[in-house]
């Protein structure tokens, strides 16, 4: 049984890693992805979870634990738990959105050319302001769950031989609040993509010695 909470990035990662590689049959094996945060210490808010599981396959108590779908998921907003078939969700619609110029974000590739955006980030003893693009779909005509995997795939040029790629994925309501959803990281000297193990949704840096990035040329970040 493999689980964790939603937003604490190195614990997702791992968990999916976990679940998509174990060895174990997969009528054997469970996902539960719990609401933000960490539990309490000692740590007892799903441990009945785990002696149900134990109970069944260490006890042979026939609680129904076998019974239920495999991945177990707390879905934020809506505040409610559900059960699945597989992980990432077989019924998931995939839907490419597209960086449009002057921060829009549409399902709409971008037409003809444009002139590619630029922010400068100087050194924080220069300036500890920190600078960023931002790109936003504008409000939703309905409601929409994000539930799985996503990835951005960036195409950009640097003045030096290397920078750190941060991307937050924000959700914003009609009030203003931000939720923060997810984040990912890349530092651009390790921008080598394992086509072997990586998939649109997911793409795989290898272990490698860094490769500079030519200053002033357009590189691929993320991409397959």
């Amino acid at each position: 049984m493999v689980g964790t909470p939603w937003v604490t990035r190195l614990y997702v990662w791992g968990a999916f890693e976990a679940w998509e590689h174990l060895g174990t049959p997969k009528e054997n094996k469970r996902l539960m992805v719990y609401p933000p945060g960490f539990p309490d210490r000692p740590w007892v808010q799903y441990h009945d979870e785990n002696v149900r599981w134990d109970d069944y396959w260490l006890k042979g108590i026939d609680n129904g634990v076998k019974d239920e779908p495999p991945v177990k998921i707390f879905v934020m907003g809506v505040n409610k738990w559900k059960f699945e078939n597989e992980w990432p969700l077989a019924r998931t619609k995939w839907t490419d959105y597209y960086l449009q110029p002057g921060g829009g974000l549409s399902t709409k590739p971008v037409q003809g050319s444009a002139e590619p955006e630029s922010f400068t980030q100087k050194a924080v003893y220069e300036d500890p302001t920190v600078h960023c693009l931002r790109y936003s779909t504008g409000p939703l005509p309905n409601d929409v769950e994000v539930t799985g995997p996503l990835a951005l795939h960036l195409e950009a040029s640097i003045d030096i031989d290397d920078t750190n790629w941060m991307v937050d994925l924000v959700d914003v309501d009609p009030q203003g609040h931000r939720q923060w959803v997810s984040a990912g990281y890349l530092k651009a000297k390790y921008r080598a993509i394992d086509e072997a193990r990586s998939k649109p949704y997911r793409p795989v840096h290898p272990r490698q010695e860094p490769v500079p990035v030519p200053p002033g040329k357009v590189q691929e970040y993320g991409s397959r």
